[in-house]
C-alpha cells in the first residue's frame, strides 16, 4: 500500500480551478465590493495591465493544472507576477 508521504493545499484554489475566461467576472466583482479597488488598480496600473491580458492568463492557468506523471505543458511556465517586472 502506498504512503503519503506529502500533503500540499492552498487557499487559493478557486482561482486555480476558475477558467482564465472567467477572471475579468472576478475583476467585476472584485470593483464592486472592496472599496480599496480604484485605489490599488491606479497604483498599479503601469504593471498589472500586462499581467491580466488574456494569454498571460492562459498560460498561468494551464501551468496550475494536474498532469500525469511524464506529461509536459502546452506552453512555457507562467512566471510570478511581481511590481517591478
Amino acid at each position: 500500500m502506498a504512503e503519503i508521504t506529502l500533503g500540499i493545499g492552498t487557499s487559493h484554489s478557486p482561482m486555480l480551478s476558475t477558467p482564465p475566461e472567467a477572471l475579468a467576472g472576478l475583476g467585476d466583482l472584485d470593483r464592486g465590493r472592496l472599496a480599496e479597488f480604484a485605489g490599488k488598480a491606479r497604483e498599479n496600473a503601469a504593471w498589472i495591465g500586462r499581467e491580466l491580458a488574456p494569454e498571460v492568463t492562459r498560460a498561468r492557468h494551464e501551468a496550475t493544472q494536474a498532469r500525469p506523471s511524464g506529461s509536459s505543458a502546452a506552453s512555457s511556465p507562467a512566471r510570478r507576477p511581481t511590481p517591478s517586472s
